[in-house]
């Protein structure tokens, strides 16, 4: 994959994981304010340390995420670790109550597209659940079955509490190798059972967006000449270059083409066509883009235009066309037209400099062979 467009998908990925990360964390102020009226029983002290806790964990994932650039390819793997961390801290606390979003680093694994990332966020997981089990019987709410290690129905313990006789299983191992046993290692499995799903659902996920780039790559590239397509333009158009607080256009129209394809026939002006586009595709850098935007239309976009830029431009194109000129029996000659202003202006750009291509276009003709 291009540099840019992997280094634009991380940075999207990595800020919904802060976004899920910070969600959380409001849903669990819902839970604490329910608690704070009383309509929660949770014990004060375990549930403002679950709760304060995670926000002061959230606020260091945010921190260290943005110091080293939510772009960065290194960033997933820090979000993922304290995404695992934050929610493995409310597990402790909550216990059984929180054991359902134990799971969130792992789905959130999955948009990176990256068998790396998932295994990643599965041993972190499967770790955190040994603190989470540990963590919740020492320190956290009580969980009666890990008090009882139930093996029965309700209605099997109901009964014993009213004959007075309610005790412990016997699980037959000490209680922190019997954590581990039936606590533990039940949820690794289920964590394993998640992996083959992830796995394809990621690979299917990377799949489409491959067909998606190769089509998207198809119509972007005008098939005659190389050159970026209409449709290219339209896009980048509506999505970026509106954004951009200066720009500047270039239009060029080729002078007579309909007339040379008439006279001296299709593949001439073809070659023509050709010929234009090759004095035009070396103007382009990384802030200024040539597309073919019609038959015998072109148009060069020059983000954040400075002045003297479309002068600067002007004069490496006469250039590029009197070399080729010089060099074949075909000659190429085009009307002109330009015009600077901000990006959100851009239709009234196209217009202004189309109306001086047009002038132009009155007073330069096509030499052809």
């Amino acid at each position: 994959m291009p540099k840019d467009y992997l280094k634009e998908f991380e940075l999207s990925a990595n800020r919904f994981t802060l976004k899920a990360i910070g969600f959380t964390a409001i849903l669990f102020g819902l839970v604490w304010i329910l608690n704070m009226l009383g309509i929660f029983i949770v014990d004060d002290s375990i549930m403002n340390t679950g709760f304060f806790g995670c926000i002061i964990i959230n606020v260091i994932t945010f921190a260290v995420c943005r110091a080293m650039g939510l772009g960065n390819s290194r960033t997933k793997y820090v979000a993922i670790f304290f995404a695992t961390l934050s929610v493995e801290f409310v597990g402790v606390m909550l216990t059984y109550h929180a054991l359902l979003i134990t799971a969130l680093p792992i789905l959130l694994s999955v948009q990176y597209r990256n068998k790396k990332v998932i295994l990643f966020s599965y041993v972190m997981t499967a770790l955190g659940h040994v603190v989470n089990v540990y963590g919740g019987y020492y320190f956290g709410l009580c969980n009666a079955n890990m008090l009882l290690f139930t093996a029965n129905s309700t209605e099997y313990y109901l009964q014993q509490i009213v004959a007075g006789t309610l005790a412990p299983n016997d699980p037959g191992m000490p209680v922190n190798l019997s954590l581990f046993v039936f606590f533990v290692v039940p949820q690794w499995f289920i964590l394993l059972a998640f992996l083959p799903v992830l796995f394809h659902i990621s690979t299917q996920i990377e799949s489409r967006v491959q067909r998606e780039m190769f089509f998207s790559q198809k119509n972007d590239v005008d098939f005659m000449t190389g050159m970026l397509s209409k449709i290219c333009f339209e896009r980048l158009s509506k999505e970026y270059y509106h954004t951009l607080e200066s720009i500047a256009i270039l239009l060029w129209d080729i002078n007579d083409l309909k007339q040379i394809n008439d006279t001296l026939g299709q593949s001439v002006g073809d070659t023509v066509v050709a010929m234009t586009a090759g004095s035009i595709k070396p103007l382009q850098n990384s802030s200024q883009k040539a597309f073919r935007i019609g038959g015998d239309r072109f148009i060069l976009i020059i983000e954040n235009a400075n002045h003297g830029d479309i002068n600067k431009v002007l004069l490496k194109w006469n250039s590029n066309v009197d070399q080729l000129n010089s060099n074949s029996t075909t000659k190429i000659s085009a009307a002109v037209g330009y015009s600077q202003g901000r990006g959100d202006d851009l239709e009234f750009l196209i217009k202004d400099a189309s109306h001086m291509m047009h002038n132009h276009k009155s007073t330069t003709k096509m030499h052809a062979i």
